[in-house]
């Protein structure tokens, strides 16, 4: 560095060089005072050049770095000597950076300063998404065995009918939840897939209606369970077992009370009954939103069609 002569901060060509650059670049006095800031650097701390020059390097770095700053003017390591540090901007903002300093012969500093900001909040959601996704498929993993446990036919074909449309139901709402990069699922989306299996695009017979409305990951899952149990009693047994008969699917938000109910409601079927017993199916449909979900069901064996409400105990999530 042999441009930075005693008593001249910086000479040229180096500071046109240094003016220039887009990293920031700071001299300082053998004190720790600044003695030369090119406009990268001003800018990147918020500070006009001449507020900064006569500062000291302490007053920028957070207290927590100050005895790195100290071990680094007593120690004697080969330069450069390189880390990341915090620095405080004016607005009192904190700002991570990669510094590269070299101690000059007559005892000042010389820095080159790089924004890293970006890449650690990336490095961040990198680590936040593995954690999620493990989460995720962990509980994944737990729902399916729920599944499988309270699954049974007569046969063996009959089984794994029960089991391929319950994976099924399970692997549509991972594949939304996915494209949503596991924030949440539309939920006027995730009923459409659900019933896509059960009724042909535009099908009189089923009407969905609501306001968007987004569901957590775990809630997302319960309401596909539930979905695709009501779907599959409905065609076997309930009113999407006759061309007269309809289902209506809706929701309202009751913040007072739970986020959202969704309102299953079949109408135009064969008559319906109590069942004496309680079947596989309706174990699945009363747990779907039980445990993470947070939710609860309730059936109302309504002479006329089947009535299913849905109580969803997440808040609402925002989607990205």
């Amino acid at each position: 560095m042999s441009g930075l002569t005693e008593g001249n901060p910086v000479d040229w060509p180096l500071r046109e060089l240094f003016d220039g650059s887009r990293d920031g670049v700071f001299v300082s006095d053998p004190r720790g005072f600044y003695t030369y800031v090119n406009p990268a650097g001003a800018a990147l701390l918020g500070y006009g050049r001449d507020e900064l020059l006569g500062r000291s390097v302490v007053e920028v770095i957070h207290a927590d770095e100050i005895p790195r700053v100290e071990a680094w003017r007593t120690s004697q390591p080969a330069n450069p000597r390189r880390g990341d540090w915090r620095l405080k901007r004016r607005d009192d903002s904190w700002i991570d950076v990669e510094i590269s300093a070299h101690v000059l012969a007559d005892g000042r500093w010389f820095g080159m300063v790089r924004d890293v900001s970006e890449r650690r909040e990336s490095e961040e959601r990198l680590k936040l998404l593995a954690r999620e996704v493990d989460h995720r498929a962990n509980n994944l993993l737990a729902v399916v065995q729920g599944a499988i446990s309270l699954s049974t036919a007569e046969t063996p074909a009959a089984l794994k009918e029960v089991l391929l449309g319950r994976v099924s139901a399970l692997a549509r709402a991972h594949q939304l939840l996915a494209g949503g990069r596991w924030t949440g699922a539309d939920l006027r989306r995730l009923v459409e897939e659900e019933l896509r299996a059960f009724a042909s695009a535009g099908d009189a017979r089923v009407s969905i209606e609501g306001e968007a409305f987004a569901l957590s990951p775990a809630t997302a899952q319960g309401v596909a369970m539930a979905m695709h149990e009501l779907a599959t009693n409905a065609v076997k047994h309930g009113a999407l077992s006759t061309l007269e008969g309809r289902v209506a699917v809706s929701w309202t938000q009751v913040t007072d009370i739970s986020p959202a109910v969704i309102t299953w409601r079949e109408m135009g079927g064969p008559r319906v009954r109590e069942p004496a017993r309680r079947g596989l199916g309706m174990s699945v449909l009363e747990r779907a939103l039980w445990g993470a979900a947070g939710g609860r069901t309730q059936l109302i064996w309504a002479p006329d069609g089947l009535v299913c409400e849905l109580w969803l105990g997440r808040p609402p999530v925002t989607m990205q």
